[in-house]
Protein backbone atom coordinates (compact mmCIF):
# COMPACT_ATOMS: atom_id res chain seq x y z
CA UNK A 1 0.00 0.00 0.00
CA UNK A 2 1.24 3.39 -0.80
CA UNK A 3 0.46 6.35 0.97
CA UNK A 4 0.70 10.18 0.27
CA UNK A 5 1.07 13.27 1.41
CA UNK A 6 0.41 16.36 0.17
CA UNK A 7 1.61 20.21 1.14
CA UNK A 8 -1.06 22.83 1.08
CA UNK A 9 -1.19 24.95 -1.26
CA UNK A 10 0.80 27.83 0.00
CA UNK A 11 3.49 25.35 1.62
CA UNK A 12 3.19 26.61 5.31
CA UNK A 13 1.46 22.89 6.71
CA UNK A 14 2.06 19.61 6.35
CA UNK A 15 -0.34 16.56 7.28
CA UNK A 16 2.42 14.76 9.08
CA UNK A 17 5.27 15.91 10.98
CA UNK A 18 8.75 14.31 9.96
CA UNK A 19 9.09 12.90 13.15
CA UNK A 20 5.82 10.35 12.50
CA UNK A 21 7.00 9.17 9.12
CA UNK A 22 9.56 7.43 11.24
CA UNK A 23 6.67 5.10 12.80
CA UNK A 24 5.27 4.01 9.59
CA UNK A 25 6.78 0.35 8.08
CA UNK A 26 5.30 0.86 4.63
CA UNK A 27 6.58 3.69 2.23
CA UNK A 28 5.79 7.11 2.44
CA UNK A 29 5.39 8.82 -0.56
CA UNK A 30 5.84 13.16 0.14
CA UNK A 31 5.92 15.77 -2.09
CA UNK A 32 8.49 17.68 -3.39
CA UNK A 33 9.89 20.12 -0.49
CA UNK A 34 6.67 19.52 2.06
CA UNK A 35 8.59 20.19 4.80
CA UNK A 36 10.62 23.26 3.60
CA UNK A 37 8.59 26.10 5.61
CA UNK A 38 8.76 24.07 8.55
CA UNK A 39 12.65 24.15 8.67
CA UNK A 40 12.99 20.20 8.10
CA UNK A 41 14.68 20.91 4.31
CA UNK A 42 17.29 18.45 5.06
CA UNK A 43 14.75 15.46 6.06
CA UNK A 44 15.97 12.02 5.30
CA UNK A 45 14.36 8.56 6.17
CA UNK A 46 14.84 5.43 3.99
CA UNK A 47 10.80 4.89 3.80
CA UNK A 48 10.44 8.15 2.05
CA UNK A 49 9.62 8.45 -1.50
CA UNK A 50 9.02 12.14 -3.45
CA UNK A 51 5.22 11.10 -5.33
CA UNK A 52 6.06 10.88 -8.71
CA UNK A 53 2.37 10.28 -9.59
CA UNK A 54 -0.73 11.06 -8.04
CA UNK A 55 -2.45 7.73 -10.05
CA UNK A 56 0.17 5.48 -8.27
CA UNK A 57 -1.14 5.48 -4.69
CA UNK A 58 -3.80 4.15 -2.61
CA UNK A 59 -4.56 6.66 0.06
CA UNK A 60 -3.71 10.28 0.03
CA UNK A 61 -3.83 12.55 3.08
CA UNK A 62 -3.67 16.18 2.58
CA UNK A 63 -4.06 19.59 5.25
CA UNK A 64 -6.91 21.30 2.74
CA UNK A 65 -9.40 20.25 0.03
CA UNK A 66 -7.56 18.35 -2.60
CA UNK A 67 -7.60 20.46 -5.93
CA UNK A 68 -9.85 19.24 -8.82
CA UNK A 69 -7.37 18.29 -11.03
CA UNK A 70 -5.37 16.53 -8.60
CA UNK A 71 -8.56 14.63 -8.28
CA UNK A 72 -8.75 13.48 -11.65
CA UNK A 73 -5.28 12.14 -11.29
CA UNK A 74 -5.54 9.60 -8.75
CA UNK A 75 -6.42 6.20 -9.67
CA UNK A 76 -10.25 4.86 -8.87
CA UNK A 77 -10.46 3.83 -5.23
CA UNK A 78 -8.46 6.19 -3.65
Amino acid sequence: MKIGFLTDVDGYRAPIHPESVEKYSLDVHLEKNIFDYLNYADFSQDNVKNISNLSDLDIVACVENIQDKSIKELKEGA
